[in-house]
């Protein structure tokens, strides 16, 4: 039986690494755990583009948050879109 394919907003997976007891981390886990994660490179490059922002300072060290990324890559799947939409 193949395993159901989820998304994970950016926000998600920043609110997961900064704070590993609250919601969004244990929705990461569960996902992890039972489903494939899928991402695009343009969800990695939005990853990247927030995490580098100075106001996460406090929180960890740039290479450490930006080396997260290279973390949340490897534990999904790189797929394309097949459609893209812009809400504002």
């Amino acid at each position: 039986m193949s395993r159901k394919v989820v998304v994970i907003d950016t926000n998600c997976w920043i609110s997961a690494d900064f704070f590993p007891n609250g919601i969004p981390a244990r929705a990461v886990r569960i996902a992890l755990e039972h489903y494939t994660i899928a991402y695009s490179k343009d969800t990695i490059d939005e990853l990247e583009d927030v995490l580098s922002r100075s106001k996460f300072d406090r929180f960890a060290p740039l290479e450490e948050r930006l080396s997260f990324t290279g973390s949340v890559a490897a534990s999904g799947r790189l797929m394309e879109p097949s459609y893209q939409f812009h809400a504002c």
